[in-house]
């Protein structure tokens, strides 16, 4: 687990504002896209789920599709035959 400084909190705060501002968003919705992108990120860097892993629901139709509507959850449904593996 990453610890963060005060001052670090303060600086990603400061930046999530600022972008939140840019785009028009809440900084709450802007922290929960970001986190939503890394949990993303973190699901893909895996080679396995990178294969058999489809995102589906609000969120891709928010990020590939800038569907008006905000989501707070990441949908994803794996294909294949892999029981064991997972």
């Amino acid at each position: 687990m990453t610890k963060f400084t005060p001052d670090q909190i303060r600086s990603l705060q400061a930046k999530i504002d600022a972008l939140a501002k840019k785009e028009g968003r809440s900084s709450m919705q802007t922290l929960t896209l970001f986190l939503l992108e890394r949990a993303t990120a973190r699901l893909l860097a895996d080679l396995f789920l990178h294969k058999n892993i489809t995102f589906k629901g609000g969120y891709v139709g928010l990020r590939v599709y800038s569907s008006p509507r905000f989501t707070t959850d990441l949908d994803a449904v794996l294909s294949g035959e892999f029981n064991e593996q997972i």
